[in-house]
């Protein structure tokens, strides 16, 4: 005879509230929240109520295993949104409303001249930013909650100062920034360069990129990390080099020159990698004057 009963799962107190906390904000958003259309920054939507439908990978969250000292705070949920380019920005209520103008100034940087057919996908992706509160880690938002107890690769703790921004992958279309670091406070562990610029760069590569377009990028990473073309650009040059995604992210932060001293302009990136120069240029038009 089958069995139809339903599988035990042996989940802790932890697991169960991260998943049910999650659950409880993950409020489907209507289309004029969600922005579908390009919008001004002005259009500041104060005290909206809704979540955006966003991916959950809830079999990961319960396959996590915390600390047993680690405390639990539930997600926060989203109380102030609006739309720039196509891309909506939100906040919790406690985060200031000049981060949110600043991210907004971000995102038409980086979009207002960029190639056609890359906003169109990050806007049919719903590709967004979320803005983590100067005092809350980046699992207090919804969308990152299921890595509370984790760390990533480097042995960093998502449940910590050390992770100031996440960015958006196929599946989860939101970007995470640090409110501290859009305002330049004396909080910000990432003092001198713009989390913002390279984590929203990771969301421009991985939800607008065209197959062509990755396959051009890798192969100029490919041609960069076997050079070594920015191994006089210290620790930063170094972590460029790591992959393709490092690559882009860290040079488009050093075109828009919101990057550490030693990768932070136009002209550093010319007369170490003329073609990356190029292909960033082709994305997002002539870099800042």
């Amino acid at each position: 005879m089958t069995d139809y009963s339903l599988p035990r799962l042996n989940l802790s107190i932890h697991q169960l509230l991260v998943a049910a906390a999650w659950m409880a904000l993950a409020v489907p958003c209507s289309r004029e929240q969600a922005g579908t259309a390009a919008a001004p920054a002005s259009s500041l939507l104060a005290n909206a109520s809704h979540v955006p439908t966003m991916a959950f990978d809830l079999a990961s969250a319960l396959e996590s295993k915390p600390d047993a000292n680690a405390g639990f705070t539930p997600p926060v949920g989203y109380a102030q949104q609006f739309v720039e380019q196509g891309i909506l920005i939100k906040a919790p209520a406690s985060v200031d409303t000049g981060a949110l103008s600043a991210a907004a100034v971000i995102v038409t940087q980086m979009l207002g001249n960029v190639r056609p057919d890359i906003r169109a996908r990050l806007v049919a992706t719903k590709a967004a930013i979320a803005i983590t509160p100067k005092d809350r880690y980046v699992t207090a938002l919804p969308e990152f909650a299921y890595q509370s107890g984790r760390k990533d690769a480097t042995g960093r703790e998502y449940d910590s100062f050390k992770i100031r921004g996440l960015g958006a992958v196929v599946g989860q279309p939101v970007t995470a920034t640090a409110e501290e670091n859009l305002l330049h406070l004396s909080s910000d562990t990432m003092k001198g360069m713009s989390v913002t610029h390279h984590e929203f760069a990771h969301a421009v590569m991985n939800l607008g990129f065209n197959k062509a377009d990755r396959a051009a990028w890798a192969q100029i990473h490919q041609n960069g990390a076997a050079g070594k073309l920015f191994k006089d650009c210290g620790a930063e040059g170094d972590f460029a080099m790591h992959n393709p995604d490092e690559y882009w992210a860290v040079l488009s932060t050093a075109y828009f020159s919101r990057n550490w001293p030693a990768l932070n302009t136009p002209a550093i990136i010319i007369s170490h990698d003329l073609a990356a120069y190029e292909f960033l240029r082709s994305i997002y038009g002539p870099p800042p004057q």
